[in-house]
């Protein structure tokens, strides 16, 4: 598995989580699994209940580049100028039956990998859809997008699979690259039912960190990583839903999206920037909430969301995916979202256990492991 960016120490990040999750529930279904990233940064160890064999982290060669990250080029851009991590990768090139890439940021090592080889495209989202929405400026739109299509297109064209996150993503790909209905294998994003996804080790009370927060009978909180949809989404959280509900209800901004906001100065916008499981912020009262509107993709946040049992608020956008979920998220636009609020939700119905187990990482695992079963055979069978 080739990663766009290094995994570890890991945190929160829907493309790492989908990463990290696949590997490992592939490598408890007994397969020998092997993920490469560029080495960015400190931290190699795998976790001790990761199951994973392998982790190699290849020395990039293109740090300098990544102070631009954001100002204003895209990293799936910027990654995509890696000179020399072909130099490193050189041992692994022809060492494993299938080659699954994470993104289509190292498109150009497939030149580079034996034709017998199975090639497998892991899509978390349409990533020329993707970089597009998180370009800043219609300038740097142009500047990338060529580039980014080519890249995405050359591994579409070489890949025996390619694995979508949503339908909408797979009717994407088809209408921009006019793939093969039938190569297009619908993988979800996804969450683990057991005791991993509750660790609250280390974790501090939301009270005990912020005692501002025991004034409001409401909270509404929304979780993401520091990427561009994530951060337009906190904009719009502290600059326009917070001032409309200064009094009724406080707003928790968790995770790493928060981190260039604590310039606000709000009375209940509550910025904790820590990386950590969102578990102990469920009160009563709490409501989780979503008013993300561009990206790609499907939002991890909505099963994080739905699996603590909380009552959900999504725009439209941040439901792509999700048709399944509908019945239990209320839908609103950005006007709305105050009023949707103060109304108040009810929780989830029963009913949203049984349509939820569908998104169980180990369920994508042996989808996954049964087409590299079948495709292998096939090979053996071509030779």
């Amino acid at each position: 598995m080739i990663s766009p960016y290094r995994l570890l120490p890991f945190y929160y990040s829907g493309g790492k989580t989908r990463i990290f999750e696949i590997a490992r529930h592939l490598s408890r279904l007994h397969m020998d699994v092997t993920i490469i990233a560029p080495f960015v940064g400190w931290g190699s160890d795998l976790p001790k209940n990761s199951d994973l064999k392998t982790h190699s982290v290849m020395p990039a060669l293109f740090i300098i580049p990544f102070f631009l990250i954001d100002k204003p080029l895209p990293y799936q851009f910027i990654i995509s100028f890696h000179p020399g991590y072909r130099f490193f990768m050189r041992k692994y090139l022809k060492t494993f039956d299938i080659y699954q890439f994470e993104h289509a940021s190292f498109a150009d090592l497939v030149d580079y990998l034996p034709r017998e080889k199975i090639i497998i495209y892991s899509s978390q989202n349409v990533e020329y859809d993707y970089v597009r929405s998180e370009c800043r400026s219609e300038l740097v739109k142009t500047l990338i997008s060529k580039r980014i299509y080519d890249l995405e297109k050359k591994l579409i064209l070489r890949s025996t699979k390619i694995l979508a996150c949503s339908e909408e993503d797979k009717k994407r790909f088809i209408e921009l690259y006019g793939v093969e209905e039938s190569k297009v294998l619908i993988i979800p994003n996804g969450f683990n039912q057991d005791s991993e996804t509750d660790n609250v080790h280390n974790e501090i009370d939301p009270i005990t960190k912020f005692p501002g927060l025991s004034r409001f009978k409401k909270w509404a909180l929304f979780y993401g990583s520091n990427v561009e949809h994530n951060r337009v989404a906190v904009k719009f959280i502290v600059s326009k839903l917070a001032p409309q509900l200064r009094e009724e209800c406080a707003f928790i901004i968790k995770g790493l999206c928060g981190k260039k906001f604590k310039r606000y100065n709000r009375d209940n916008v509550f910025i904790d920037s820590r990386v950590g499981n969102i578990k102990l912020h469920a009160t009563i009262s709490t409501v989780a909430i979503n008013p993300v509107t561009q990206g790609s993709g499907t939002s991890l946040k909505i099963l994080d969301y739905l699996i603590h049992n909380w009552p959900v608020i999504s725009t439209e956008f941040g439901m792509r995916g999700y048709h399944d979920l509908r019945p239990f998220v209320t839908i609103s636009d950005l006007d709305g979202f105050a009023d949707t609020i103060l109304r108040g939700q009810s929780l989830p119905p029963a009913e949203s256990a049984k349509a939820l187990k569908r998104y169980l990482w180990v369920n994508s695992a042996l989808k996954i492991k049964d087409t590299y079963l079948s495709l292998l055979e096939n090979r053996s069978r071509e030779i």
